[in-house]
Formats: C-alpha cells, structure tokens, sequence
C-alpha cells in the first residue's frame, strides 16, 4: 500500500487567534431555523424550540437557538427610532420576548441580520447606516448570537468587507453584551485571512445541503484552514444536516454520523437544522443517538481547541471526478487528526468513495494505521477507544481499524496506556 503523507507532525501545531470577547472558547453548540423551514418561522415554532433545546440536548452542551432571515417585519423600521422591528404577526410579542424566555430556561437566543441593505430574503438589513443601532438593539432585547450575512451589499462593501464586517463588530462590542458574533460571507474573499481579528467565526463556503456531494466539497475547502481556527474564532463549515430532508437530497444514516464527526473534528459551530421537537420520536431515534454522543461532541469542546488535520490518505485505483474508472476498483480513505488535551490523539478514518453510496466499485475496507504516521511514538503502547462503537483496543506500533463502508466513518481515541 502506497501512502500519500500529507500532514505527519500532528503534534506541531499552530493557529491564528485574535479575537476574544469572552464568548464561547470552544465551538458554539444550538439550532438553527433556516436549513429546515427557512422563511416558515413564527414565535410558536421558537418558544417550542426553545423548550425542546431547555428538556432535551442542553445538558449535552447545547445552548442557542439562533432565528435566521425573515423575522422583522418586511415594510422596514420604525419610523422614529429606525430600529428594527419584529414582524407583528409571526412574532406578536417580540424578540426580547423570546430571549427572556429562553434565558429563564437556560438557552441563549440568536438572531440574523446582514451586512448589506436586504437580508437574502429581502427584509430589512443593516446596511452602511445602521450598524450601530442595530447593536444597540440587538442588546437591549438580550440576543446572544447574531449571524450577519452577505447579500445586497454594494461596490464600496465588496471593495473591504473586513472594514464593514468590523464595523459590527466593534458596534457589537461597544454594547458591552456578550455576543457571538458569526460572519457569513460565504468564504468571498477569505474570511479567514481577516475575519479572526473581528468575529467569533466565519463562513468558509456557499451553503450546505443534505447531499454527500455537498458535505464531501465543503469538507475538502476547509482542509487547509487548520491554522485560522483557535479558542474563540472559529472556521464555519455552515450548520448541520443530520435529519434534515430536502428532496432530493438526505444523507443516509452513515453519512449523517460521517457528516457530525467531521464537523466536531473541525471545531465547527454545531448548529443542528433539524426538528429538534421531534427528537424522541422512534423514527428518529437514529438521529438523536448521533446528535447526542458525548464523546464525539467532546472533541468539539476540547479544551485545546485545534482544528483537525488531514495526516495522509490511501488512495488507490483511477479516480475521476469522484467516481471510480478502474476495473479492479478504488479505495479512497482519508485519516484525519485532531490534537486533545493531555496528549491525547482523536483519529478519524473516512472512506470517502464516490458520489454515489452504492457504488460497487468502491470497497468496503480496514485501514492499518502506522502510528509514526499519526505523531506518535511507535516505541508506547496505547489504549484506543472507538467512540461510536464505545470498543477499546490496544495499540503499539501499528493499529488496524474497523472495516468502513462507503461513505462511513470509524473514529478512535489514542490514550498513551499507564
């Protein structure tokens, strides 16, 4: 087997942090409302989130529910204040309604706006004029999370975006609340060069979808971005779609359980599109077990806070396009590395295959592991945790893993054995 090492030395490491308003060391963990009912949002569906996020996934870390475009209302400010204002029918009682009540359930509430003068569905923004204000109210009616997009804008904000990004930030600041300030310009003229010095996190790609081709792309354009990412600033991948069904597009339950352990490896913000209403249905079970495995959320939460690392990928056989064109078949795994506190390592070990789950000429495969390879010595044994499959090994020079499907993943935590 031909090995192409790409990333050996996992233990040398670095990144580029400096921003810090003391919110959120490690990754945010919430929900989002856009990836499943995008504009169909009213205070009902949020009150209801809010109570599922209180009962439900807060104990495993998850705190926000962050309400995406289409809540103000859509004739524009008030007239007098030039505040925003929620849409009178979907949100009766207003936004600071919601927060109260999320706070005296113990959930933090997340609001959006855009740096532009429309959100991208064509409400009222915050244009070059009301920065500013915006923060003010954003705090007065105690949000916690503002996601703020990129539509709309003009010459002079694409000429520097960091210049008007800033500008909130520092509105934000001012308030003096604590606010994750989330930047989502879809990776346009690389956030993470900037964006670090002025926001919590920022997006690094166009959005997501419930398609493997979709995570599988995202993916490999955050691979390079290891070194942006750091305690307090955050590469954002965009949110999670487990569960979520947009025909025609899901992910099968495999890639579901790929698509959530990549993004915890990733120091992604975990923010679930789903029902989360609905988690404790039997039909859904599959999800909450997903969503809810405290060991894989642990990487995330690592105290370390260091974005994974491709180390090397065994690719055999002629691959175009994602695709497999060799008669003898392909095999295609990428075995990524995340560094944890206390010298543990996190190995996670992807088939990634082709487009299509069922392809036949993908194989189904074990993957031996030199452990050289993963920036441990070969000289120590260690004990090795499947964090799925909650099996323990050990390990000394070499470790084989479990046999991965297409489309699956197997990932495993290096303890050096007392």
């Amino acid at each position: 087997m031909k090995l192409n090492i790409l990333l050996a030395a996992l233990l040398v490491v670095g990144y580029v942090s400096a921003f810090d308003n003391g919110v959120a060391r490690t990754p945010p963990m919430g929900w989002n409302s856009w990836n499943l009912f995008a504009c169909n949002i009213n205070e009902q569906l949020i009150i209801e989130t809010i109570d599922a996020m209180s009962s439900k996934l807060l104990k495993y870390g998850y705190q926000y529910v962050n309400i995406d475009d289409c809540w103000s209302r859509k004739e524009g400010r008030d007239n007098t204040t030039k505040e925003l204002i929620a849409d009178p029918i979907r949100f009766p009682r207003g936004i600071k309604y919601l927060a109260d009540y999320a706070h005296s359930k113990g959930v933090k509430l997340g609001i959006y706006s855009d740096v532009g003068f429309l959100t991208c569905a064509g409400y009222p923004a915050s244009g070059k004029d009301f920065y500013e204000i915006d923060a003010k109210t954003f705090a007065k009616w105690g949000v916690d999370y503002l996601k703020f997009d990129w539509c709309f804008t003009d010459d002079e904000i694409r000429a520097a975006p960091w210049k008007f990004y800033g500008r909130m930030s520092q509105a934000l600041n001012s308030t003096g609340r604590p606010i994750f300030y989330s930047i989502c310009n879809w990776g346009d003229f690389k956030p993470w060069e900037w964006a670090p010095k002025i926001s919590n996190s920022w997006r690094t790609t166009g959005d997501i979808n419930p398609s493997w081709a979709s995570v599988i792309d995202i993916l490999d354009k955050n691979r390079p971005l290891h070194q942006f990412s750091g305690p307090y600033t955050f590469n954002d991948p965009d949110m999670l779609e487990v569960e979520v069904d947009r025909p025609p597009n899901k992910l099968t339950v495999e890639e579901a359980r790929s698509h959530f352990t990549l993004w915890a490896m990733l120091n992604s913000p975990l923010l679930l599109g789903n029902d989360i209403r609905r988690i404790d249905d039997q039909d859904r079970k599959w999800a909450k077990d997903i969503i809810t495995n405290e060991e894989v959320i642990a990487l995330s939460q690592d105290n370390l806070v260091l974005q994974a690392k491709v180390l090397y990928e065994d690719k055999r056989g002629e691959i175009k396009d994602n695709k497999c064109v060799d008669q003898n078949g392909c095999v295609w795994i990428e075995v990524w590395g995340k560094q944890l506190v206390g010298g543990n390592i996190a190995v996670a070990v992807l088939n990634r295959a082709g487009v299509d789950v069922n392809d036949p000429k993908f194989k189904k495969e074990s993957h031996t592991i030199p452990l050289k390879s993963i920036g441990l010595s070969d000289t120590n044994e260690y004990v090795v945790r499947n964090l799925w499959t909650k099996q323990k090994t050990n390990a000394k020079q070499q470790f084989t893993t479990d046999s991965i499907d297409q489309h699956s993943i197997a990932v495993y935590k290096f303890t050096k054995a007392q």
